[in-house]
């Protein structure tokens, strides 16, 4: 008996002791290595990350293009780009040199150094101009340092968009490396880290595999076992693979796409799971010891049982012999007590009857001991089956209790989409009572917002438990509810007869999480926004920039710009976004339209598609087009003076935090283009002086009155047709007005004699270039300014005035303003000639291509002549002031 009872302990004890087994050897080692591996991910996105704000800091500095572009035409070009490439080294940014390299192969790096190579035959140079976009390299040895480095580098463009060049910056690999490492599975684990051709760059950690090290960098492998988990590496995918060496590694790779490398993790097995080890040991310790006090246990109540049933025996023998007096002691209130008092009950019953039946037959005796050991019997049987049934109701309602208040809503569904059960969380989910959907077919319910539960899906969760699937559901009030579903098939001989399902309300978690996401595009749009503000001084393309970030910060159709003109009129000066087709250019007149009124007023305006008394040509295709409702318009307001509006259209109303970030930004964008006005009307006056100045020398002159001015529009004109950048543009025609600045230093009558001029007087006068070279040297006007006017009068073969000047090159600015010269000098009356005809001149220009004058400089003045003829004559007629 006592054996029986432990057996039967010990079944629930094995069972359990298996199922933990189970469940430590599969679902708790499967989560550890799952937790380790999402870890390392983590890491490796972080990295990817990581590569992406180094790419950010380079497109930064390419944007100020247009500065560097300055820098290169000064005279210690070298020094000021390299110096403001090494401005932007910074340590934490992890970049030890930035460089330029132009097509022509002029060279600008942050270490100022002198690099004896042409740098355009390096990888980083040839990858980014053949792919016009962001390139990586591999490892090699810096030029400078003769370091490891890893390069990233970009094309530069023209405003065409024409490759000028390429920077790059330099990145120590041992800094890129010591990231790397960082990222594995287990602090005992060895990483090794390989590129494309599966050549080891790094080991960090004990050695698995035989590796030599004879290549310098690189080490090679003896091991066929690291050849073959090497070579079975994916290139477009990473996972996790287990390695069969002296012990068991468990292997987790990932690639980093950047620099086209491998980083494999490996860890001995035995280390990984070694907690788990414990724990197993831990259970398998508490099992036996379970198992030691069941058996105390049941010699302990063996032994209590049997002094009970030693008595019944010992009643039952007195019985036996006729003692009918004798009785049995047992003062207990369990079973055996009850059975005790029975016995006692019985013997007295027994020996009454003995009494009063003494002449009744044997045969009567023993029948009615027989049914009394029968009644005995079956009233002991009943008090067991009413303690069953009272355990079965309390542990039934235990269950129904803690599933009606669980915070989830669950249910069951039989294979004809029956809804067998629901808790009463689906009133405060769906908004339905459990009666209103017990036994209706969930096909036929209206919660299915996204199909999870349609009858092709329910047939696909008969074959698979979903886990954490994110559905959208609908309540009856047609509130849309965003849930995670997980389902558990339920099994019955081995076949599927329902599925239970979980379903939690997690709709405040995604919103959270959709806000989140959002106030970092914002963050981010807002720091590109501030960028762009300190780079741009072109209202243009500052208004471009300004309304395409915003557009995509807001994910809004439409976004433009408008600024005051003439005082009273709101021109368009940028737009962006899918409508900008509807947005008309005409002016707006500040004194008419809600627009204008933001203008007076320095308001903020909203205005929807129900706003009829709003609702203009201006604005109507817009509101109408059922892409956009709504149109809010921020004054760009500074130093209490309104110069324009930002106008944002979407299809919904702006929240408070969106119109705070636009109303802080309308102030930032209104400080900068004011800056702009500023600097413009700077360089307004600036060209008024040197006007003023070119006036004073053609004063001594009534047949040069003009000339300057006139040269200045023709070489500009010449510029403009040859697809000069701006800045060249601004230069030629400061150097047009100028040119003759020399003649100051000319005697007068030598300037207005009419007849021809002797030797010595025109020695003196072909010294004008150089008195002028001299005149503005401490100006500070740029070299191209200053060779333009020296060398205006230098033929194209070098022949001609300044004659003690040897150059190698006449410069392209003094070939542009000599033919602009001659041209006006052909075309005007002088004291000693009349004017020639304008196709006369060209002709003439014709005539000396080559030798004086420049051939594509004098193709480009024909083509204007032949396309543009009456640009000339304006210009003639306009700065003629005789």
């Amino acid at each position: 008996m006592i054996i029986g009872f432990i057996l039967i302990a010990m079944i629930p004890i094995v069972i359990i002791g298996i199922s933990v087994n189970y469940r430590i050897r599969n679902q708790v080692a499967n989560e550890s290595v799952q937790v380790k591996m999402d870890g390392m991910n983590y890491e490796m996105e972080n990295i990817e990350l990581w590569f992406r704000d180094k790419e950010q800091i380079l497109k930064s500095i390419s944007r100020n293009y247009p500065l560097l572009q300055d820098m290169m035409n000064q005279p210690d070009a070298f020094t000021q780009v390299s110096s403001y490439l090494k401005s932007h080294i910074n340590s934490e940014d992890g970049f030890i040199n930035i460089y330029i390299t132009m097509i022509d192969g002029t060279q600008y790096n942050s270490k100022l150094a002198d690099i004896p190579e042409d740098t355009r035959l390096r990888d980083w140079f040839i990858n980014a101009y053949l792919t016009d976009d962001i390139a990586w390299t591999q490892p090699y040895n810096d030029l400078l340092t003769g370091e490891r480095v890893v390069s990233v580098s970009m094309p530069v463009k023209d405003k065409e968009g024409s490759i000028d060049g390429i920077i790059g910056a330099d990145i120590k690999f041992k800094y890129l490396m010591d990231k790397f490492k960082i990222t594995k599975i287990h602090p005992e684990a060895t990483t090794y880290i390989v590129n494309s051709r599966n050549e080891i760059l790094i080991i960090d950690g004990t050695d698995i595999f035989d590796i030599d090290n004879d290549e310098g960098e690189f080490y090679y492998s003896n091991s066929e076992e690291a050849k073959k988990l090497l070579n079975t590496m994916s290139s477009d995918k990473v996972g996790n693979t287990t390695v069969k060496l002296k012990n068991e590694y468990f292997g987790v790779y990932s690639k980093i796409n950047s620099l086209d490398l491998k980083l494999v993790s490996l860890v001995d097995k035995n280390i990984l799971f070694s907690g788990l080890t414990n724990l197993k040991t831990f259970v398998i310790i508490t099992i036996l010891i379970s198992v030691i006090l069941i058996i105390l246990l049941s010699i302990f109540f063996s032994k209590l049982l049997s002094k009970s049933l030693e008595k019944l025996q010992l009643g039952t023998q007195e019985i036996q012999k006729g003692n009918y007096d004798y009785r049995i002691k047992i003062d207990r209130n369990d079973e055996f007590g009850k059975l005790s008092n029975a016995f006692n009950i019985m013997a007295a019953n027994f020996k009454e009857t003995y009494r009063k039946l003494i002449n009744t037959t044997e045969e009567l005796a023993t029948n009615n001991n027989q049914l009394q050991e029968m009644n005995t019997e079956l009233e002991a049987s009943y008090e067991q089956l009413q303690a069953t049934t009272i355990q079965l109701n309390e542990s039934e309602a235990k269950h129904r209790t803690l599933i009606e208040n669980m915070h989830d809503l669950v249910w069951v569904i039989d294979l004809d989409y029956r809804l067998l059960y629901v808790n009463d969380h689906v009133h405060k989910m769906l908004k339905y009572k459990p009666k209103e959907v017990i036994g209706k077919d969930i096909r036929r319910l209206d919660i299915n917002e996204d199909g999870i539960l349609s009858s092709r899906e329910v047939e696909r969760i008969q074959r698979v438990d979903l886990r954490n699937k994110i559905i959208t559901l609908k309540s009856k009030y047609n509130e849309n509810i965003i849930a995670e579903l997980n389902t558990n098939r339920i099994f019955e001989d081995g076949k599927v007869v329902a599925i239970q399902g979980v379903t939690r309300d997690v709709t405040k978690r995604m919103l959270m999480e959709k806000e989140i996401l959002k106030r970092n595009k914002e963050l981010s749009t807002i720091n590109n926004i501030g960028s762009i503000l300190n780079l741009v001084m072109d209202i243009d393309l500052l208004g471009k920039d300004i309304v395409e970030s915003i557009t995509k910060m807001l994910d809004v159709p439409l976004c433009t710009i408008r600024l005051i003109k003439d005082e009273k009129q709101l021109k368009l000066t940028a737009c962006a976004g899918e409508l900008c087709h509807l947005i008309t250019e005409e002016y707006i007149n500040i004194d008419e339209d809600i627009i204008g009124q933001s203008v007076r007023t320095g308001k903020v305006f909203s205005i929807s598609v129900s706003d009829e008394e709003h609702i203009n040509h201006f604005n109507k295709k817009v509101l109408e087009s059922k892409e956009a409702n709504y149109s809010t318009i921020f004054p760009l307001k500074a130093r209490d003076k309104v110069l324009g509006v930002l106008i944002v259209s979407s299809i919904s109303t702006l929240d408070e935090s969106e119109q705070n970030i636009l109303s802080s930004l309308s102030s930032q964008i209104t400080m900068k283009i004011d800056n702009i006005y500023l600097y413009q009307n700077l360089k307004d006056s600036y060209m008024k002086t040197i006007k003023t100045l070119a006036a004073a020398v053609e004063a001594k002159d009534k047949y040069t009155e003009g000339h300057s001015l006139r040269v200045s529009k023709y070489a500009v004109m010449i510029a403009e047709y040859g697809g000069f950048s701006k800045d060249i543009i601004d230069e030629i025609e400061i150097a047009g007005i100028l040119h003759d600045i020399g003649k100051i230093g000319v005697r007068d009558h030598i300037l207005t004699k009419p007849g021809a001029l002797t030797g010595e007087e025109y020695k003196e006068i072909t010294k004008h270039p150089s008195i002028g070279s001299k005149i503005l040297k401490d100006v500070n006007l740029s070299d191209f300014i200053m060779n333009s006017i020296k060398y205006h009068h230098k033929r194209y073969d070098l022949n001609g005035y300044p004659y003690d000047e040897y150059i190698d090159e006449l410069p392209l600015g003094a070939c542009i303003i000599g033919v602009a010269d001659a041209f006006d000098a052909m075309t005007s009356r002088r004291s000693y000639r009349e004017p020639m005809g304008f196709r006369d001149a060209v002709k003439e220009l014709e005539r000396n291509s080559g030798t004086q004058f420049h051939p594509d400089i004098v193709s480009i003045m024909e083509k204007i002549y032949s396309v543009n003829a009456e640009f000339i004559r304006e210009v003639a007629v306009t700065y003629n002031t005789k």
